[in-house]
């Protein structure tokens, strides 16, 4: 049966219809957007009334298009200007031509196909939007499979990843381009081998705990890189129990492309070589260095939590076990999970390079402020447990907290040397 679709003007209609046709019997309020849009005939522009109650002035917009509802409206107006006004408007509105382009079809693909060809210049059709279009069917929505997925990464605390990232899990596992794949073959493959998604779901899931167990990481939202989860679960789909040998290997593959920035700026060429190296250290290859090490950039001057490098700063912070003002060493796989960037606190206000910020629960920020801008004599394994040398706590005891600050950023830099060296990397001198 032929059907008619909406190539452009998709947003335009549906902005217009629920705002101008609105039925008595819905709500105003609807997937929390307020279609309850006013004119206000005597200051001549569309409001939202929000919590003010509309006047006697001001028309409701979805009369506009209904000449019953404008029938029953104009009644109420006591000046005759306002009343020339609202037929104007209402003439305006019914009037307007609207462009928009449509193709009558019973092949859904064919209609997909051309909404991305005329769809260049507009809103983009993503990269799961095109394949879900083209595979779906009454018997499979994409859509749907992928919700069910994310149900069930909810059980390791990853129901967050990104739709992009599981549809690029199924295409590793399809054999697959991962950057450049083509949305009419993904789509047919995935069609027709539905249970991929199950399969890619259950290897996720095993990424999601070897990241925690192996790395700290509980949260799709501390990934440096999210393609790199990508990588290993391909890795560990062709290798689901790794010895321990093979498990440091792809540790150690995992920090050392997240610190010299593999997936900064990646395309198709870099991502199939890096996917290469690390099925070949899934298959119990080892990484060797050479004699040259690779050297990364040292500590950036600025925090930016959304960064992969702070994300790292975070992950090596957190290893240390920071300890609240009372002592008590704080839960961090929850705190960062639930807490993400808020869990990074400025303990000198205004300062946002990284030596300022400290793993705090947020709810104890100001206490955490105040115990260490205190002078005292604070315990050492609090101290180390925050990166801050004895040095750095005898600047901030005397209140000189450009050399705390100073002091905490050698720490953090030697913190970084430290944990890189063993992988064969090398750490450029500040300049």
């Amino acid at each position: 049966v032929a059907r008619t679709y909406l190539l452009d003007g998709h947003q335009r209609v549906s902005t217009l219809f629920g705002t101008l046709k609105r039925p008595d019997n819905i709500p105003q309020k609807v997937d929390d957007i307020d279609w309850g849009i006013f004119y206000d005939l005597e200051e001549e522009i569309f409001l939202f009334p929000k919590r003010t109650q509309s006047k006697p002035t001001w028309m409701p917009a979805r009369v506009l298009s209904d000449s019953l509802a404008l029938w029953e409206f104009l009644p109420t107006l006591k000046d005759k200007e306002l009343v020339k006004r609202a037929n104007q408007l209402s003439k305006a509105f019914l009037e307007y031509k609207m462009v928009l382009i449509s193709i009558e079809t019973d092949n859904l693909e064919q209609a997909t196909l051309a909404f991305k060809r005329i769809n260049s210049s507009g809103t983009e059709m993503g990269d799961v939007d095109m394949v879900a279009a083209l595979s779906w069917s009454e018997q499979f929505d994409l859509r749907e499979k992928m919700e069910e997925v994310r149900e069930k990464l909810g059980e390791v605390g990853w129901e967050t990843l990104e739709d992009k990232l599981i549809l690029s899990a199924c295409r590793a596992a399809l054999d697959l381009n991962l950057y450049e794949a083509n949305a009419e073959e993904t789509s047919q493959l995935i069609k027709y081998n539905p249970q991929i998604l199950e399969e890619v779901a259950n290897h996720l899931i095993r990424t999601a705990q070897f990241l925690a167990k192996h790395c700290g990481i509980d949260s799709p939202n501390l990934l440096p890189y999210t393609y790199q989860s990508v990588l290993l679960t391909e890795a560990l789909r062709k290798n689901p129990f790794p010895n321990d040998t093979t498990t440091q290997e792809l540790k150690n593959w995992w920090w050392r492309t997240a610190y010299t920035e593999r997936f900064s700026g990646i395309n198709e060429t870099g991502m199939q070589r890096a996917l290469e190296e690390i099925l070949d250290l899934a298959q119990g290859q080892s990484y060797n260095s050479g004699k040259l090490k690779e050297k990364i950039a040292p500590l950036p001057k600025n925090f930016n939590f959304a960064s992969a490098r702070a994300k790292l700063l975070v992950l090596r912070l957190a290893e240390l076990k920071p300890q609240s003002q009372d002592g008590i060493v704080l839960k961090m796989g929850e705190l960062l999970t639930h807490h993400g960037s808020q869990a990074m606190f400025r303990l000198i206000r205004g300062n946002s390079i990284p030596e300022n910020g400290f793993l705090v629960e947020p709810v104890n920020s100001s206490k955490f402020r105040n115990y260490l801008l205190k002078p005292t004599d604070w315990h050492e394994d609090f101290l180390k447990s925050h990166a801050i040398s004895p040095t750095a706590a005898h600047a901030l005891k005397q209140g000189n907290y450009d050399n705390f600050l100073q002091e905490r950023r050698k720490t953090l830099i030697d913190l970084e040397k430290a944990f890189i060296r063993p992988l064969g990397l090398d750490y450029e001198e500040e300049e």
